[in-house]
C-alpha cells in the first residue's frame, strides 16, 4: 500500500474506531475494495448480516479475490486480523467450506475466523423452496432472488422455526428440530411436480442430489448427517462472537462489512423488490450485537453511476431491459468490438447503457447476472444518507471517462394519481426518494447535464490529479446531495484509491 494512503487511513480513523462500510445504492458498489483498504489498520473485520447471495470483489496486486460467505477480511488472516461472521448472517456451511478450501489451496490461512453460534443456518430446504417459489411465480411476480434460500431462512427465523449454527454441534437438537419443522413441508412437496423438485435438488449448490428422496422428496437423514459433518469441520471456530466483538469496542479498530445496499433493505428499501435482511447501518450494528451509537464512522459506498440486479424499478435506468439484453448477447458471443468506450456516447440509450455496463464490468460476483445500468441518482442518495449518514466513498469514477455529457438525476416528477393520504400529488417534484416500488414506477427523473472528461484518471492519487470536470462532478455530488466524499476510487486495485 502507498505510504500516503496508509498515513491518511491512520489520520482519519482513530485507534479503536468502529467503521461501518455499507452501500447507499442497490448493491454492487465496490464495498469489498473499500473494506480491504480499511483492513490495513483494523484488527477485526466482521460480516454482521446478509448471506451468500452477494459477493465482495477485491483486486490485490492484480489478483482477483471474490468472497460470498466468508468476510473479505479473511485475506488478512496471516497478519493476525480476526474475521467474524455475526448473528445477523444466514450462514451456508457448504459455501463457507468451499471458500475456505479455495483459500487453503491458494496458501491462505483462516486461523482467526470466528462464527457466531447464533447465526441463522441455511438448510437445503430453504434453497429448494426459494427456487420453487421463483420457478412457479408469474413473470410479473418474480422478485429476482439469487436462489440461495435467504428469504426462507429469515421467514423461519421470524416464525421461530429456524435453526442456528450451534445446532450443527448437537445431533439430538438437530434431529428434534428437523423432525418438527419438516413433515408439513414434505407433505406439501409431495403435491408438486417431483421432476421439478428432483431437478432443483440435483444442483451443485445442493450437493448434486444428496438430499433428494424419490418418495419423500427430502431425505431428512441425509441432511442431518451432512450438517453434523459441517459442525465437526467448523466446531473450533463457532463461538459467542457478539461477546467477543463487544469486548473490543473502543480498544481495537473494527470494520463492519455490509451486504447488498440501503435501497434493498427489507424495511427501508424499494419494497417488495428487496432482500430479506437489514442493509443499513442500524442493521449492521444489530447483526454484530452492538449499539448503533458504537459505530464511529459510517462510510456509505456509492458508485459514480448506478446499477441494479434483478427486478424492481430504477428510475435512472439507461436503455431499460433492452440494454441488459444487448449487454448479455455481446457478453456471451464475445463480440469483435474490444473497446466499448467507443460506444459510451452512442445516441441510442440501449447501446450506451450496454457499453457502460461492459466498460464497468457490470455482472454479479455471486450469480454472474448482468446488472442494469443507470445514471447517478441524487434523489435516492439523499434518502440513503438520511438513514446512514453523510460520509461516502465514490467508486468506479474511471468508468465515466470519455462520456461527453453526464446526466445526474436531481429530482423526480411524480406522474401518478393524486394520493393525499401519503402526501403525493400529480406533478409534484420530489427531492428525496419515496422507496416503495409502486411509487418509483410513477416517477420520472429530472436531470442536470454535466460536462464529462477524456483524460485517463486511473493513475490519480489525489483529488488535484483529477481533471477539472471530474472535480466538478464530485463537487456537484457533495453540494446537491449534502454529503461528504471521504474516499475516491479510480480503478479496481486497492492502490487506485485516495482520500478526497
Amino acid at each position: 500500500m502507498r505510504q500516503d494512503l496508509y498515513d491518511d487511513l491512520l489520520n482519519y480513523f482513530f485507534s479503536g474506531s468502529v467503521i461501518s462500510v455499507h452501500c447507499n445504492q442497490w448493491g454492487d458498489t465496490g464495498k469489498g475494495k473499500i473494506l480491504d483498504l480499511i483492513m490495513a489498520i483494523a484488527k477485526i473485520g466482521e460480516r454482521p448480516m446478509g448471506a451468500d447471495n452477494c459477493g465482495h470483489t477485491m483486486v490485490i496486486n492484480g489478483k482477483k479475490i471474490v468472497t460470498h460467505m466468508i468476510p473479505s477480511s479473511i485475506m488478512h488472516d496471516a497478519q493476525g486480523i480476526v474475521s467474524v461472521i455475526g448473528r445477523g448472517v444466514a450462514f451456508n456451511p457448504l459455501t463457507a467450506y468451499r471458500e475456505l478450501k479455495m483459500l487453503m489451496d491458494s496458501g491462505e490461512t483462516w486461523e482467526n475466523l470466528k462464527i457466531s453460534f447464533r447465526a441463522k443456518l441455511t438448510m437445503p430446504y430453504h434453497i429448494l423452496f426459494d427456487r420453487l417459489n421463483e420457478a412457479r411465480a408469474n413473470p410479473d411476480k418474480k422478485i429476482g432472488t439469487t436462489g440461495r434460500g435467504v428469504g426462507p431462512v429469515f421467514q423461519d427465523h421470524v416464525g421461530r422455526m429456524g435453526l442456528c449454527v450451534r445446532d450443527m454441534l448437537d445431533a439430538d437438537v438437530m434431529c428434534q428440530k428437523l423432525y418438527h419443522v419438516l413433515p408439513d413441508r414434505i407433505a406439501f412437496l409431495q403435491t408438486l411436480d417431483p421432476q421439478l423438485i428432483r431437478e432443483i435438488l440435483h444442483h451443485d449448490d445442493l450437493e448434486n442430489g444428496l438430499f433428494f428422496h424419490p418418495t419423500e422428496m427430502l431425505d431428512v437423514d441425509a441432511i442431518i448427517v451432512r450438517y453434523l459433518e459441517h459442525g465437526k469441520f467448523f466446531k473450533n471456530v463457532i463461538t459467542d462472537a457478539e461477546k467477543y466483538v463487544r469486548s473490543h469496542v473502543g480498544k481495537s479498530t473494527i470494520a463492519l462489512e455490509g451486504a447488498q445496499g440501503a435501497l434493498l433493505d427489507i424495511d427501508d428499501g424499494s419494497y417488495p423488490f428487496v432482500t430479506s435482511s437489514r442493509c443499513t447501518v442500524a442493521g449492521l450494528a444489530h447483526g454484530a450485537g452492538l449499539r448503533e451509537g458504537d459505530i464511529t464512522h459510517r462510510i456509505g459506498v456509492v458508485k459514480a453511476y448506478q446499477t441494479r440486479v434483478g427486478a424492481g424499478c430504477m428510475p435512472t435506468e439507461i436503455g431499460g431491459r433492452n440494454a441488459v439484453e444487448v449487454f448479455a448477447r455481446d457478453y456471451k458471443q464475445h463480440s469483435a468490438i474490444s473497446d466499448f468506450s467507443l460506444l459510451i456516447n452512442d445516441p441510442d440509450p440501449v447501446i450506451q447503457g450496454a457499453a457502460i455496463g461492459r466498460v464497468g464490468g457490470e455482472f454479479g460476483a455471486t450469480t454472474g447476472r448482468l446488472r442494469r445500468i443507470g445514471w447517478l441518482d441524487l434523489v435516492a442518495l439523499r434518502y440513503a444518507v438520511g438513514i446512514n449518514g453523510p460520509e461516502i466513498a465514490i467508486t468506479k469514477l474511471d468508468v465515466l471517462t470519455g462520456i461527453k455529457k453526464i446526466p445526474v438525476c436531481v429530482g423526480y416528477e411524480y406522474c401518478g394519481s393524486d394520493n393525499p393520504a401519503i402526501g403525493l400529488m400529480h406533478g409534484q417534484i420530489l427531492d428525496v426518494m419515496m422507496p416503495e416500488n409502486d411509487i418509483l414506477e410513477q416517477c420520472t427523473p429530472i436531470y442536470e447535464i454535466l460536462d464529462g472528461w477524456d483524460e485517463d484518471i486511473s493513475g490519480a492519487i489525489s483529488y488535484h490529479d483529477l481533471p477539472e470536470n471530474a472535480q466538478r462532478y464530485l463537487d456537484f455530488i457533495e453540494v446537491r446531495a449534502d454529503v461528504s466524499i471521504i474516499l475516491i476510487s479510480v480503478g479496481p486495485d486497492r492502490e487506485q484509491t485516495f482520500f478526497a
